[in-house]
């Protein structure tokens, strides 16, 4: 089963480690001898890439989306999931169940009346160039923010439930109040799932090019 395993990682991470081989290798090199030759070494490829293609300039703009998005949504996300988790009440399955229903909804049928809305919506030249929320760094947070708090207030509102109860009851007995239960109670024990969901929306804002603005 081990040599099994070992070669079945290799196999595929193969193609991942030769494309990366490949990459710092003359093209023309390349395509006169194979690309199963060896030789044509550079880093041409990199500095061409990095200066004409403008990658530190689309890096940027993906930081400025990016970062604030992820930090916004883990917010909401988590005040909302610890109101979930902490509280019983008849309201609590049906209020999960519109968090999860954002996620279910299609984003492309919301396409054409967020592009109205967001034309619709002035904003300062100083926020936006176009003084609307379309084609701003703004508005595509706020997207981002809408659509994925859903799934964080799922995952995060499950892993509170397995906090202890009775770690709340003492805070409230030492006199702590409700946000500082959840900012310096709840909060650091989520960190686990803090950390996958953040990976997690990274990977999907910073990957996104549905919401781009022509």
């Amino acid at each position: 089963m081990y040599v099994l395993l070992t070669v079945m990682a290799l196999v595929w991470m193969f193609p991942l480690v030769w494309a990366v081989y490949n990459s710092f290798r003359d093209y023309d090199y390349v395509l006169l001898n194979g690309y199963l030759s060896v030789g044509g070494y550079t880093f041409s490829n990199y500095i061409d890439s990095w200066q004409i293609g403008g990658i530190p300039h689309y890096f940027f703009n993906s930081l400025i989306i990016t970062v604030p998005s992820v930090l916004l949504i883990l917010f909401f996300g988590s005040m909302a999931a610890f109101i979930l988790a902490r509280f019983s009440w008849k309201f609590n399955i049906f209020m999960l169940a519109v968090f999860i229903a954002g996620n279910l909804l299609p984003q492309q049928t919301l396409l054409t009346p967020l592009f109205r809305l967001y034309n619709a919506i002035p904003v300062p030249y100083w926020m936006s160039s176009s003084g609307s929320l379309y084609d701003s760094y703004w508005g595509l947070i706020i997207v981002h923010v809408a659509f994925q708090t859903g799934f964080c207030v799922f995952v995060l509102s499950n892993y509170m439930k397995t906090v202890p109860h009775e770690l709340l009851e003492a805070a409230t007995v030492d006199g702590a109040s409700l946000f500082r239960q959840y900012w310096q109670v709840v909060m650091p024990l989520c960190r686990p799932a803090l950390a996958a969901l953040a990976t997690l929306m990274v990977t999907w804002i910073y990957n996104d090019f549905f919401w781009l603005s022509p």
